[in-house]
């Protein structure tokens, strides 16, 4: 990859990482730095694995899964409305034959904040219990296996929204109709469960002891298990998790990221030129996101993202028209992806993943220094954000080879 540093006009990486910043690496100079913005604390994963929350107006740099270089993490605007997310033995939470010892074990954020929850032996249901209203929504724990080896969450309304999680393998089973369901694994035995119901009948939450990973709804079993279990989030009308939200008492909302430079048309090739990112998607979730170069407005513009079509990758340059509008739709858009897209007057071309899946030999691009602006979103300076993990963004000035892109995105 550096052989193509130097060709870049700008090179934007989740680099000094102790100012929480992100800047361009040619020129390097603060021209290069992304304007950014978000008018909230937020959380991430640091490079101890650990989370944590950042200030507001500061990027998120996250370390998620062990990454040794972080990725800039970009997302919307979400809510928990869990009123304790980590004080377990309030009465906000009703525990059903088990108790909570509270700050009994280090949680994910490296504190000894995370609470025990014990049966009490006795051959029936053990909970903990949250009162939410009816809606579709996402809900997640973080738990760590003690004794009991297997939970179950589910959201009351249907006997189709729920899942079983086995904290000793991470695996995932019992899924309900109306539900998905993942893990996450956080280190040192901690997993961080997910459930998401698309059921909008449904409304209070569940953290259940179960007996196996096909344990029917709200199972009764004999146990005086345990488990740890801390950072409680229900997001409601939510297709996907997000990051932490730490709550104490009422529900906190973290804003939406943005990120954008203005001004650099002397960076991007209006005439040639391609961009290429390292990104995946928070979600396979249909929505529209994108990073586009544009002119200020969405007359001109070079929009390269995700689609409403799933796992569905797309690069299209419309100077009033569509000069080209190239796909490729055999992408699990929730990993990392590299692409690349190209563009000289008839020569475009999408490169994937070291191959070129799509390419047009007809239409036009753009007069010199039409393009000034690049931003995570369509082009103006809202919708279709371009939410998601994003590990380099390249600019060159000019339509790079076949050879070159199949080397780049490889």
């Amino acid at each position: 990859m550096s052989q193509f540093f130097d060709q870049a006009s700008l090179v934007m990486v989740p680099s000094g990482y102790k100012t929480g910043k992100v800047y361009s690496q040619k020129p390097l100079s603060a021209d290069g730095e992304l304007t950014f913005t978000r008018a909230s604390t937020a959380t991430r994963v640091n490079a101890s694995g650990l989370i944590e929350e950042v200030a507001s107006g500061v990027p998120r740099l996250d370390y998620s899964g062990g990454a040794t270089c972080p990725s800039l993490l970009l997302e919307p605007q979400r809510t928990n409305s869990a009123l304790f997310s980590e004080q377990f033995d309030t009465a906000d939470w009703t525990k059903g034959a088990g108790t909570i010892t509270a700050n009994n074990a280090v949680a994910p954020d490296g504190y000894q904040n995370a609470d025990l929850f014990t049966a009490d032996g006795t051959n029936t249901q053990h909970f903990i219990l949250a009162s939410q209203t009816t809606g579709a929504k996402t809900i997640s724990f973080f738990v760590k296996m003690g004794t009991q080896r297997y939970v179950q969450i589910l959201s009351s309304g249907t006997v189709n929204t729920l899942a079983n999680y086995d904290l000793q393998t991470g695996a995932v089973g019992g899924l309900g109709s109306t539900s998905t369901a993942s893990m996450v694994d956080y280190g040192n035995g901690w997993w961080r469960i997910i459930l998401t119901s698309t059921d909008a009948a449904t409304g209070n939450i569940y953290l259940c002891f179960a007996d196996s990973l096909t344990a029917v709804r709200y199972p009764s079993i004999a146990s005086s298990g345990t488990i740890w279990i801390w950072g409680g989030m229900v997001e409601l009308n939510a297709t996907h998790a997000t990051s932490y939200i730490s709550t104490q008492g009422s529900a906190v909302t973290r804003l939406a990221d943005a990120a954008y430079k203005t001004g650099i048309s002397s960076l991007i090739g209006s005439e040639a030129g391609t961009i290429y990112l390292e990104a995946s998607a928070l979600a396979d979730d249909l929505s529209e996101r994108r990073i586009a170069l544009t002119d200020g407005s969405t007359s001109n513009v070079v929009r390269v993202g995700f689609t409403n079509v799933s796992n569905r990758i797309i690069a299209v340059l419309y100077n009033g028209t569509n000069q080209c509008v190239l796909t490729y739709s055999d992408a699990d858009i929730t990993q990392t992806n590299k692409i690349a897209f190209t563009w000289s007057a008839n020569d475009f071309a999408l490169f994937v993943n070291g191959v070129k899946r799509s390419s047009d030999v007809f239409g036009t691009t753009f007069a010199a220094n039409t393009l000034t602006r690049l931003g995570f979103d369509r082009g103006a300076g809202a919708g279709d954000e371009a939410y998601g993990n994003f590990d380099q963004v390249l600019l060159f000035k000019s339509r790079l080879s076949d050879s070159d892109l199949a080397t780049l995105t490889a």
